[in-house]
This record gives C-alpha cells, sequence and structure tokens, in this order.
C-alpha cells in the first residue's frame, strides 16, 4: 500500500512541477498566434499601399483626398448629434456645433473638388515650409550669435526646408508627386521591415517554447526514474523475502 502511495506522490509532484513548464510553453505559442493577425495583416496593407504611391501617385492623391472628405463629414456629423443629444447647451457644445458645421462644408467641398484640393495643398505646404525655413534660420543666426559650436546644422537644415517649400510653391504638382512616391517608398520599406521582425520573432518565440517544452519532458522523466527505481528495488526484496520463506 505504501509503494502506491509513494507512486502516486512521486506522479503528483512531476505533474505539478512540469504543468507550469507546459503551460509557459503553451502560453509562448498562444501569444504567436495572437500577434499573426496584427503583425501580418498591417505591414500587408502598408506594401500594398506604399506600392499604389509609387506606381499611381496622383490617383492615390485623389483617393486619399476624399478619404480625408468623408472623415471630415463623418466628425461633422457626430459633432452635432452630440450638440443635440446633450441636455444642456453651453458655450462649449455651440463651438462644438460649429466646428462640426465647418468640418461638414469642408468635407463636401473636398468631396465636391478634389482635384482642386489637390492643386491647393502642396501649395499651402509650401507656404508652410517656407515659414519655417525663415524660422529655423532665425534660430540659427541665434545660435551663432549666442556661439553655439554647431549653429550651422540649424542653419543648413533652414536652406533646406526654404528650398523644399520654394519648390512646392515653383512646381506643385511635380514636387507632390515625388513626395507621394517617397512616402511610397517609406511605407515599403516600413511594412516589410515590420514583416521581418515578425518573422524573426516567431521564430525566437518558437525556440524558447521548444526549450521549455524540453526542460519540462527532461524534468518529468528525473522525477519518474527514482520512483521507477524504488519500485523495482521493493519488488527485488519482496521477492527474495518470498525466496527465503
Amino acid at each position: 500500500m505504501g509503494i502506491f502511495q509513494r507512486k502516486d506522490k512521486t506522479e503528483n509532484t512531476t505533474g505539478a512541477a512540469s504543468d507550469p513548464m507546459q503551460g509557459l510553453s503553451e502560453q509562448l505559442m498562444k501569444s504567436v498566434r495572437l500577434f499573426k493577425l496584427d503583425q501580418i495583416l498591417l505591414p500587408i496593407l502598408t506594401i500594398i499601399l506604399g506600392i499604389l504611391f509609387l506606381i499611381w501617385p496622383e490617383v492615390s492623391l485623389q483617393v486619399m483626398a476624399r478619404i480625408v472628405g468623408v472623415v471630415l463629414v463623418i466628425s461633422g456629423i457626430c459633432s452635432a448629434v452630440y450638440f443635440f443629444r446633450s441636455s444642456k447647451r453651453l458655450l462649449l457644445h455651440s463651438g462644438i456645433l460649429c466646428i462640426g458645421m465647418i468640418n461638414i462644408v469642408i468635407g463636401i467641398w473636398i468631396l465636391y473638388a478634389p482635384d482642386f484640393i489637390i492643386a491647393l495643398m502642396p501649395k499651402l505646404i509650401g507656404l508652410l515650409l517656407l515659414i519655417n525655413g525663415i524660422v529655423t534660420f532665425t534660430a540659427a543666426v541665434t545660435l551663432a550669435r549666442s556661439n553655439y559650436s554647431r549653429w550651422w546644422i540649424t542653419l543648413i537644415l533652414s536652406i533646406i526646408i526654404f528650398a523644399a517649400g520654394i519648390l512646392f510653391l515653383v512646381r506643385p504638382f511635380e514636387t507632390a508627386m515625388v513626395f507621394m512616391r517617397i512616402a511610397g517608398a517609406s511605407l515599403v520599406y516600413t511594412g516589410a521591415a515590420n514583416l521581418y521582425s515578425y518573422f524573426i520573432l516567431k521564430k525566437a518565440i518558437k525556440e524558447v517554447s521548444r526549450a521549455v517544452q524540453n526542460a519540462a519532458d527532461s524534468f518529468s522523466a528525473q522525477m519518474q526514474d527514482p520512483a521507477q527505481a524504488g519500485t523495482a528495488g521493493t519488488q527485488d526484496t519482496a521477492a527474495k523475502k518470498e525466496s527465503y520463506f
């Protein structure tokens, strides 16, 4: 009777010790499956979007403009619904309603005349870059007067920003197309890098899970061997006693 109790106790100890390791292994593999959807789907979508920007930059720009228009209209409608469903009509709610109406008007305008917006956007970007370049140049002059050793880096950046602004104003369409292609190449690179990182991470998690599972199996085997040896020794002793009697 004591032999079976000791054997059951050894098996329970082995199971209790190996279960956490097996649970860790299963949890690691489960994490791989959970990562699979967003870590594969999103990079693939990013790569596809980048390829579209590279091949059809003008069409992609029009689609983006329409998407912005739809988002603005939906945002304005949500603001209007929020205003009319509010029990208290405060000044803040009136401001939200005004912003919502402006978003709806701009969104409809973008949807109605996307080409005009596409032609206008590069010029607005160029104007903002010119202003930013002037501000950065002023900062470089201030740094130079303050005896800062690397003021020239800020000066070079201001010249680059100012030159980009002039390009957007002088050749808005061509510059916008180049900008879209650069954005497309960046998206393709980002998506490919994320996919590569996912497969490297997946391989590492599988190796760790396999090592944990092997450790659990080895530990279980080591815990079972003494119990089997003890059982065999008890059986030999009983056989010797029977032969003696």
